[in-house]
């Protein structure tokens, strides 16, 4: 053990010696989030709906380009195929670009 001498200096401040510490406050809580957040919210929202009308949409621009590209893939390799095959691109050609 330490000898402590009874002349030595207190630790820390001495006139600190006698302060209460206050009491502190409760913690901020993570809901609800502040009004600029709501803001963000709504906005990632609206970008979210926006982007999917737009996928939606194209989907539906590109449908005749599907259905095309699976009806190439379905043909055999005849004459009647390469026919067929014709057929195909012409009716997708004036479904892209009408006369």
């Amino acid at each position: 053990m330490r000898d402590v001498s009874p002349f030595a200096p207190p630790f820390g401040n001495a006139e600190l010696h006698g302060l209460i510490e206050p009491a502190l406050p409760d913690r901020v809580g993570w809901w609800p989030p502040a009004p600029g957040w709501w803001g963000v919210i709504v906005g990632v929202l609206l970008l979210a709906v926006a982007a999917g009308y737009r996928w939606w949409r194209w989907r539906v621009r590109n449908a005749y380009r599907r259905r095309a590209a699976s009806a190439l893939r379905s043909l055999e390799p005849t004459v009647e195929g390469l026919g067929r095959m014709a057929e195909i691109l012409k009716a997708t050609a004036l479904r892209s670009n009408p006369r």
